[in-house]
């Protein structure tokens, strides 16, 4: 800014105060009488103002109990919050300011009974729009306390109102978060999936007492098992059998080849008692022949005959010393006992293992039997096992669920719920009228703000000096620069 134009601004600037100077002088008495009738006026308007006396009521928002979910799945548990929503805390206000709260309170506390003369439909309509203008309700900054005020002429009946308020409102919240018939619903639901169970067990106790199941697929698995153990087992037998067989042939063939008995000892042994016999009888036939010599002649018949007997004695004493006599000794062939104790051992094993292999059979072929039938059985028993699951499942959530009904129900006839009355409502003491220093303070500057108008339009209307260009403000002039180096003026009207 060049210092023309400052200095222009500056000596317009003081021009214009002076204007607005010796307008206050001017005006000065209708600026003073305006802002005395104002004030007037305005303690005249406080003092018929009627005396109202407020009475406050605050409930707390809290998280004092679940909100029932009603639904069968057992995975919606109750809704618990851990802070409260801006969201509930405003429901709860308009809950408070709904028309059913307030038209209840209107019938309650009688507030539509002013005049007879009235249309009570009108009169109560009439009613509850005071009753909803006359209250304030809202939340207190930064906490979960809901403020609600209300003004009367009566204290008394302020209050009063506020606890009608107060009774209706916390009814009708537990109204609506209530479920009424919930816990009935559930109950018979729970009865009814009882009674499914009850039977859907009996179905499957009378199949696996009827199949003698427990486990089918366990059970199925272990046959499976114990049959492929038993053809196992029978695959080893029937090879030690063939095994046994072989044995028990090749013992018969050795055995038929083989003596039972066999030489143990072999003696060659004189004839002892045929030479002791012959010369104990050569011996004794002399002496006979000696004694016959004593009585007869040598040629005489009986000592030819002795003679002769001693001959012959004496060539069978020679023949005797001749002949040996051979002794032999046989026993049992220890090969052949042995052979045949193989062969009786391998008809007893072979027998052992012939009664085995048959048990073992008859064992497998039980086994899948057994297999077969818990193939066939495990269907239908997996199906009523699963409806047994099903329903026990289906039962026990339904049963939770009726106690949570019940639970809530007994909650709300405790009167138990998320919000409770903080602060009960009182008589006033005071009345809520403005106090005097205010009502000056006010109507003072309301006075001189009127008073100054008053002076612009009397200034306005008596010498037309608004129109005057010297009324404008400084700094709403124009000032154009100098065109071709001329100098900065001022124009005058």
């Amino acid at each position: 800014m060049t210092p023309p134009q400052a200095a222009w601004q500056r000596e317009s600037l003081i021009n214009d105060l002076g204007l607005w100077a010796g307008m206050l002088r001017r005006r000065w008495l209708v600026i003073a009488v305006t802002c005395a009738l104002v004030v007037l006026s305005t303690v005249i308007c406080a003092a018929a103002w009627p005396w109202k006396y407020e009475s406050v009521a605050k409930f707390l928002v809290r998280n004092a109990r679940l909100d029932l979910v009603v639904d069968p799945n057992d995975k919606n548990q109750g809704a618990y919050r851990d802070s409260i929503p801006e969201e509930v805390i405003n429901s709860e206000i308009e809950l408070i300011r709904s028309r059913n709260i307030l038209d209840r309170v209107v019938q309650k506390a009688q507030l539509d009974s002013a005049d007879p003369d009235v249309d009570p439909r009108v009169a109560r309509e009439q009613a509850i729009g005071g009753l909803a203008r006359a209250l304030n309700v809202g939340v207190i900054r930064k906490t979960n306390l809901i403020r609600v005020a209300y003004r009367a002429r009566n204290p008394e009946q302020a209050a009063a109102v506020l606890r009608r308020l107060s009774d209706e409102y916390l009814s009708m919240h537990l109204t609506m978060h209530s479920t009424p018939g919930t816990y009935a619903f559930f109950q018979q639901q729970t009865d009814h999936l009882r009674a499914e169970l009850e039977q859907a067990e009996k179905e499957l106790a009378a199949l696996a007492g009827h199949q003698n199941l427990i486990a089918p697929a366990d059970q199925r698995k272990e046959a499976l098992e114990a049959g492929t153990t038993i053809e196992r087992d029978l695959v080893a037998v029937e090879a030690e059998i063939r095994e046994q067989t072989t044995r028990e042939l090749t013992a018969a063939r050795a055995l038929q080849a083989t003596d039972p008995r066999v030489t143990t000892t072999k003696r060659r042994l004189p004839n002892q008692g045929s030479v002791q016999s012959a010369h104990t009888m050569i011996a004794e036939l002399q002496n006979k022949r000696t004694e016959l010599l004593t009585k007869f002649n040598a040629d005489d018949r009986l000592v030819k005959e002795v003679d002769e007997q001693i001959a012959n004695t004496q060539a069978a004493l020679t023949n005797a010393t001749v002949i040996v006599a051979t002794e032999e000794a046989t026993d049992i062939n220890p090969t052949w006992q042995k052979l045949q104790i193989e062969r009786a051992d391998a008809a007893l094993q072979l027998a052992g293992l012939r009664s085995r292999a048959e048990r073992l059979r008859t064992q497998m072929g039980a086994y899948r039997s057994r297999a077969v039938t818990l193939a066939e059985a495990t269907p239908g028993y997996e199906t009523l096992a699963r409806r047994v699951s099903d329903a026990r499942e289906q039962y026990m959530t339904y049963a939770r669920k009726a106690e949570e009904a019940r639970l809530a129900d007994a909650l709300d006839q405790q009167k138990i719920s998320n919000v409770v009355l903080a602060e009960a409502p009182v008589p006033a003491l005071a009345s809520t009228r403005p106090p005097l220093v205010l009502v000056l303070i006010v109507g003072g500057m309301a006075g001189l703000f009127l008073g100054l108008i008053a002076a612009l339009l009397s200034e306005w209307l008596g010498e037309g000096f608004l129109p005057n260009r010297r009324m404008r403000p400084a700094f709403a002039r124009a000032a154009t620069p100098a065109v071709d180096g001329e100098a900065w003026t001022r124009s005058e009207p």
